[in-house]
């Protein structure tokens, strides 16, 4: 009797200790350390990130591939020098945050569209069917309008991602598309503005005053 209570004994004593050596050798990792697998089942979201944040990143890669896409167009088909040169440092810029924008995605799981939005996709066929000074005034005029837009959505992720990592992203990103719509007034300035509405509805208003007032002896006196 006594031999087989020993028997059935030994096995779980050894069971015990057994177990005890291995909780012995795991060191926990403080949450902000683990990887990025384990962090989103701390946070009950896939890859740690909020669904804004992922919409934000899902955004910006979008917009990023179309504006390399445009900056590639542009650089073979603008006539002017400065608008090529733009385009050049927008493709550049753009190269770089996108790689940036995949190496966050991949650790926070995220996928990324591989695709740009049918608006872009439109443009970049209107654009194709147009050359020199008309390429340059459409395309000045739509970067306008594109960094316009994508400076609000970046600087709105800089203030509200959660995410270090998105957020130092959204900041650097939008001061360089900051830089680029100040860039895109000032070439808009002698490439869209010489030939614009606004400019033509002044020397129209000009015009008009010039026929209906004698001449002046003196240009200066004129306001010329």
């Amino acid at each position: 009797m006594v031999d087989k209570s020993y028997r059935r004994a030994v096995p779980m004593l050894l069971a015990a200790l057994w177990c005890g050596a291995i909780q012995a050798q795991v060191v926990p990792v403080p949450p902000d350390q683990a990887p990025p697998a384990a962090r989103a089942g701390q946070s009950g979201e896939t890859g740690n990130l909020a669904r804004g944040e992922r919409r934000f990143m899902e955004q910006a890669a979008r917009h990023g591939r179309a504006e390399i896409e445009l900056g590639n167009l542009a650089r073979t088909k603008a006539a002017s020098d400065r608008v090529k040169e733009y385009a050049r440092r927008m493709v550049q810029d753009h190269s770089k945050f996108n790689e940036q924008l995949k190496r966050i995605a991949a650790e926070e799981r995220v996928t990324l569209p591989g695709s740009v939005e049918r608006n872009h996709e439109r443009l970049l066929g209107d654009l194709q069917n147009t050359s020199g000074a008309d390429f340059d005034r459409r395309f000045i005029t739509e970067m306008l309008k594109v960094h316009e837009k994508d400076l609000k959505d970046f600087q709105k992720a800089a203030r509200q991602a959660r995410d270090p990592e998105v957020k130092a992203f959204a900041e650097k990103a939008a001061q360089a598309i900051q830089e680029h719509l100040a860039h895109a007034r000032q070439i808009a300035e002698t490439v869209v503005g010489a030939s614009g509405p606004r400019r033509n509805a002044q020397r129209s208003s000009g015009a008009s005053a010039g026929a209906s007032a004698p001449a002046s002896p003196n240009p200066a006196s004129a306001g010329y």
